[in-house]
Protein backbone atom coordinates (compact mmCIF):
# COMPACT_ATOMS: atom_id res chain seq x y z
CA UNK A 1 0.00 0.00 0.00
CA UNK A 2 2.84 2.34 0.59
CA UNK A 3 4.06 1.86 -2.83
CA UNK A 4 1.03 2.39 -4.43
CA UNK A 5 0.64 5.57 -2.29
CA UNK A 6 3.76 6.60 -3.39
CA UNK A 7 3.22 5.93 -7.02
CA UNK A 8 0.28 7.57 -7.07
CA UNK A 9 1.71 10.51 -5.80
CA UNK A 10 -0.86 11.29 -2.85
CA UNK A 11 1.65 11.18 -0.20
CA UNK A 12 3.27 14.72 1.16
CA UNK A 13 6.39 13.12 3.01
CA UNK A 14 8.07 9.45 1.79
CA UNK A 15 10.14 8.18 5.05
CA UNK A 16 11.21 4.55 6.98
CA UNK A 17 9.07 4.07 10.17
CA UNK A 18 11.62 5.38 12.40
CA UNK A 19 11.75 8.48 10.49
CA UNK A 20 8.41 9.49 10.45
CA UNK A 21 7.88 10.87 14.18
CA UNK A 22 10.56 13.33 13.51
CA UNK A 23 9.24 14.29 10.35
CA UNK A 24 5.90 14.77 11.43
CA UNK A 25 7.26 17.00 14.47
CA UNK A 26 8.81 19.43 12.17
CA UNK A 27 5.83 19.30 9.89
CA UNK A 28 3.68 20.48 12.95
CA UNK A 29 6.47 23.00 14.66
CA UNK A 30 6.65 24.85 10.71
CA UNK A 31 3.51 26.95 10.70
CA UNK A 32 3.43 29.27 8.44
CA UNK A 33 1.70 33.04 10.21
CA UNK A 34 -1.49 32.72 10.31
CA UNK A 35 -1.74 36.62 9.26
CA UNK A 36 1.29 37.75 7.40
CA UNK A 37 2.78 41.12 8.50
CA UNK A 38 0.90 44.25 6.23
CA UNK A 39 2.43 44.44 2.93
CA UNK A 40 2.82 48.84 1.89
CA UNK A 41 0.97 48.16 -0.61
CA UNK A 42 -1.57 45.66 -2.50
CA UNK A 43 0.49 44.70 -5.48
CA UNK A 44 2.84 43.79 -2.87
CA UNK A 45 0.80 41.41 -1.32
CA UNK A 46 -0.71 40.07 -4.49
CA UNK A 47 2.74 39.26 -6.25
CA UNK A 48 4.00 36.01 -4.81
CA UNK A 49 0.49 35.09 -4.96
CA UNK A 50 0.15 36.03 -8.54
CA UNK A 51 3.27 34.59 -9.70
CA UNK A 52 2.31 31.14 -7.79
CA UNK A 53 -1.06 31.32 -10.14
CA UNK A 54 1.02 32.31 -13.18
CA UNK A 55 3.42 29.15 -12.75
CA UNK A 56 0.46 26.86 -12.21
CA UNK A 57 -1.44 28.14 -15.02
CA UNK A 58 1.89 28.11 -17.49
CA UNK A 59 2.54 24.60 -16.20
CA UNK A 60 -0.87 23.20 -16.41
CA UNK A 61 -3.06 25.55 -18.58
CA UNK A 62 -5.72 26.14 -15.71
CA UNK A 63 -6.32 29.22 -14.43
CA UNK A 64 -6.89 29.76 -11.01
CA UNK A 65 -7.34 32.93 -10.37
CA UNK A 66 -11.23 32.81 -10.00
CA UNK A 67 -10.68 30.48 -6.98
CA UNK A 68 -11.71 31.75 -3.27
CA UNK A 69 -8.73 33.67 -2.16
CA UNK A 70 -9.49 31.95 1.42
CA UNK A 71 -9.33 28.25 -0.19
CA UNK A 72 -5.84 29.29 -2.49
CA UNK A 73 -4.31 30.00 1.03
CA UNK A 74 -5.49 27.45 2.75
CA UNK A 75 -3.95 24.92 0.41
CA UNK A 76 -1.09 27.36 -0.27
CA UNK A 77 0.06 27.33 3.23
CA UNK A 78 -0.48 23.10 3.59
CA UNK A 79 2.23 22.96 0.86
CA UNK A 80 4.16 25.29 2.36
CA UNK A 81 3.94 23.53 5.50
CA UNK A 82 4.94 20.09 4.06
CA UNK A 83 8.42 21.73 2.94
CA UNK A 84 9.21 24.21 6.06
CA UNK A 85 8.92 26.83 4.55
CA UNK A 86 7.23 30.25 6.13
CA UNK A 87 6.97 32.17 3.17
CA UNK A 88 4.76 32.60 -0.12
CA UNK A 89 8.00 33.96 -1.65
CA UNK A 90 10.32 31.65 -0.94
CA UNK A 91 7.63 28.61 -1.43
CA UNK A 92 7.17 30.48 -5.41
CA UNK A 93 11.21 30.41 -5.45
CA UNK A 94 10.61 26.82 -4.54
CA UNK A 95 8.07 26.35 -7.33
CA UNK A 96 9.98 27.68 -9.90
CA UNK A 97 12.91 25.27 -9.26
CA UNK A 98 10.75 22.09 -8.44
CA UNK A 99 8.14 21.77 -11.10
CA UNK A 100 6.71 18.30 -9.90
CA UNK A 101 5.40 20.93 -6.89
CA UNK A 102 3.33 22.60 -9.21
CA UNK A 103 1.72 19.23 -10.09
CA UNK A 104 1.02 18.62 -6.42
CA UNK A 105 -0.02 22.20 -5.76
CA UNK A 106 -2.39 22.01 -8.93
CA UNK A 107 -4.03 18.64 -7.34
CA UNK A 108 -4.36 20.67 -3.89
CA UNK A 109 -6.72 22.87 -6.02
CA UNK A 110 -8.80 20.06 -7.02
CA UNK A 111 -12.09 19.29 -6.07
CA UNK A 112 -13.25 15.85 -6.29
CA UNK A 113 -16.37 14.22 -6.73
CA UNK A 114 -17.05 11.28 -5.87
CA UNK A 115 -18.22 8.88 -8.67
CA UNK A 116 -21.92 8.69 -7.54
CA UNK A 117 -22.77 12.24 -8.71
CA UNK A 118 -22.00 11.19 -12.09
CA UNK A 119 -23.69 7.62 -12.29
CA UNK A 120 -26.95 8.05 -14.19
CA UNK A 121 -28.63 5.32 -13.10
CA UNK A 122 -28.32 6.37 -9.10
CA UNK A 123 -29.79 9.67 -10.68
Amino acid sequence: MPAAAIEAGCVDIIALPGEMPLQILQAAAVRPPTKPPEPTTPEESASPLRALLTLVRDRTRHDLAHYKPSTLLRRIERRMAVHGLTTMTAYVDFLRQNSQEIDLMFKEMLIGVISVFRDPEVW
